[in-house]
């Protein structure tokens, strides 16, 4: 359970959490995150608010809680290594790339395209817009797998 499931109740917990109280306690939280400089990304405090204020209000023992938190985090952990592969495959997929040089002769990758007929016509598009950059089409060469 996490942070998307809000407004779902579970009948071992006292009551549900509202999305105002939600949305508050993040905003509580976010000074923390700043003045620590803690390198939490929006979704990691969604599910450390979630966690909080969920169990703020359990009946569960303290093992219980430890166990579903760690439950928690594995869940989100995976749904970032799921999301990690999915794009991972969307660049391998999608060979041709679209790249750019600067006026400082920077080179740099502006867009990945399924056909040489897309990056082609997003070159062209670029192009058109007047820029004294350089943008050229090729196949990307890395090695896959």
């Amino acid at each position: 359970m996490g942070p998307s499931e809000l407004g779902q109740s579970d009948s071992s917990e006292p009551s549900e959490i509202t999305r105002d109280e939600f949305e508050r306690a993040k905003i509580a939280f976010y000074p923390f995150v700043s003045e620590f400089q803690l390198g939490l990304n929006p979704e990691d405090v969604d599910e450390i608010v979630y966690a909080v204020l969920h169990h703020a209000r359990s009946t569960r023992s303290p093992e219980q809680i430890d166990a579903a938190v760690r439950d928690q985090i594995a869940e989100h952990i995976a749904g970032i290594e799921r999301m990690h592969a999915a794009w991972a495959r969307s660049i391998a997929e999608r060979p041709w790339v679209l790249r750019r040089q600067d006026d400082n002769g920077n080179r740099y990758v502006v867009s990945r395209h399924l056909t040489r007929a897309e990056a082609d016509a997003a070159a062209s598009e670029f192009d058109a817009r007047g820029h004294k950059q350089l943008y050229w089409v090729e196949e990307d060469r890395r090695e896959q797998g």
